[in-house]
């Protein structure tokens, strides 16, 4: 109750902040906290990776908010235009829970991860259910979401350095990193498959 009471608070906050910093804490308070409702709902595969996401998307926002004019800068909206995007966001909000509602009510169909528990050891040689379908059935797609990740962290080296010229000649850890990771990847998924 207390975390719920937390992210809407925060949520209000983020709506009212006159401060580009005091919103970004605020966002990053409501990734926190549903960080806390993976945990209590055990997921900790999943907290886990909420947690880096979240602290990563605080410290890129906050080193962007050098580059992007003052809240007070901006030109405001009209009360009426404020109200349509309310309306919008409101119906969208509703939208999507009255959707989850309608399909959290139905029973779960459990084939799929009974053919996950039944295959996790033989297919994928693992007992961890969760290693076995990352790793092994859907390694194509966590490889993209390590590319994706690989791409944040030059994002945030170039962030690190504002002003910088680029150099000819590539002599970053992150990048000679990923490359290696990139062709071995590669490598093992051609005799994978």
């Amino acid at each position: 109750m207390v975390i719920a009471a937390l992210l809407i608070a925060s949520s209000f906050v983020v709506i009212i902040s006159r401060t580009k910093f005091l919103a970004v804490a605020a966002l990053g308070m409501i990734g926190f906290m549903t960080t806390l409702v993976f945990m209590i709902y055990s997921a900790p595969d999943v907290a886990k990776t909420q947690l880096l996401v979240e602290t990563l998307m605080v410290v890129f926002l906050v080193l962007l908010m050098r580059h992007v004019p003052k809240l007070s800068t901006v030109k405001q909206h009209s009360k009426g235009r404020r109200a349509l995007h309310a309306l919008v966001a409101g119906s969208i909000g509703i939208a999507v829970t009255m959707m989850l509602i309608s399909i959290t009510a139905d029973p779960i169909d459990l084939s799929v991860s009974q053919f996950f528990n039944e295959q996790s050891v033989p297919g994928g040689h693992g007992r961890n259910i969760v290693n076995v379908i990352l790793v092994d059935f859907r390694a194509f797609d966590t490889f993209g979401e390590v590319l994706v990740v690989a791409l944040a962290g030059l994002c945030a080296v170039s962030l690190l350095k504002p002003g910088s010229m680029p150099s000819t000649k590539v002599k970053s850890l992150i990048m000679g990193t990923a490359s290696h990771i990139v062709a071995a990847s590669c490598w093992c998924s051609h005799f994978t498959y």
